[in-house]
This record gives C-alpha cells, structure tokens and sequence, in this order.
C-alpha cells in the first residue's frame, strides 16, 4: 500500500509538473528504454508512444542548427566541461520551431558506463521573443535621432541615449541618478 501510494504521489508530481521531464536508460552505451512524461506533447507535438516508437526522434526534432551544439552538451555531461543546461530550438510536430531549456544528468555505473539519462525540457519561446523583442527596442531607443531619457517615478535618471550626449555634452556616468532639473540649473 506504501507503494502504491508513492507511485500516486509521484504520477500526481509527474503530470502537474510544468517542464516535460525525460529519462534514457542505456544498456552497453546504446540508448534504450525511455520514458516521456505527458507534458512532452505539449512542448513538441509529439506524444510518448511516438518517442518509444522512434529513438531518433528526439535528435531529428532538434533544429538543424542547433544538433552539433546539443551534440556536444551531451558528450560533455558529467566531465570536466560540464553544462548541465542548454537552450536550444526544436521543431515542433505542426513545424513551428520552438526554444526550449534542456536540463540533463548521466547517471554512471562504477566502473563508469552511463546507466541512463534524466533530464527536464521546458518551452522558453515567448521569453525568447520577449528578449529579442526588447533588443529591438533598445537598438532603436540608442540609434534615435531625438534625445531619450527615462527616469523613475521620482524623475532620477536611469538612462540616456547617445542623442543625449551629443546634444547637452552631458556623459551617462554624470547624470544617471541625478534629476533632469539639473540641465537648467546653470552647472
């Protein structure tokens, strides 16, 4: 009945859990049996029985692009170039490429052949785009041709443009965190 109850509890964890968690068992080196939790169809449009079908799925759903970096993130777990995190693109099943994060641990026997591999994918597109999105704006906030200044609700400058600059002579340096009444001041 323990048991039983633990399962529950770790099915009730699985299927709530919002990143799409993954598991490879290796047997000689080769990958195996695998486990796809039920949040994977979410993130890749694939379901788990597809994944078990298909061993290769996981690398052609990888953006062309992105195979050798992922690549070479999965040769250097549990080494002395360790990444235990990448982001990467995939290609969703309908064709849309997708970012996710890619979270993964090798588990090794003694004598130090990989036992199987655990990892956590999450979907990372819409704080992707925000970010790219926000490059955006930056770039176009530093290349206008009018002068841009932000402060806080205070009116203490947190930013200037380069327009700023050349226009007042005033560097960021000497007048982030004062106020724009300074300009007029006569200093």
């Amino acid at each position: 009945d323990a048991l039983r109850n633990s399962e529950n509890r770790f099915r009730s964890i699985v299927q709530n859990i919002n990143e799409y968690i993954y598991s490879v068992e290796y047997s000689g080196g080769i990958p195996g049996k695998t486990y796809h939790s039920p949040r994977c169809y979410e993130i890749t449009g694939y379901s788990p029985l597809e994944f078990e079908r298909d061993p290769h799925l996981w690398f052609s759903m990888i953006h062309p692009e992105d195979r050798a970096k992922v690549t070479e993130f999965l040769g250097n777990i549990n080494t002395p170039h360790q990444m235990s995190y990448i982001e990467h693109r995939i290609i969703h099943k309908k064709g849309r490429v997708r970012w996710v994060s890619n979270s993964s641990a090798l588990h090794r026997a003694v004598d130090g052949a990989v036992l199987r591999m655990d990892g956590f994918i999450q979907d990372i597109t819409t704080r992707k785009d925000t970010i790219e999105q926000l490059r955006r704006l930056s770039v176009a906030v530093e290349q206008s041709p009018s002068t841009v200044i932000i402060t806080d609700k205070n009116g203490t400058i947190e930013y200037v443009n380069a327009k700023f600059t050349a226009i007042t002579g005033y560097l960021p340096s000497e007048v982030i965190g004062k106020n724009p009444r300074m300009l007029k001041s006569g200093f």
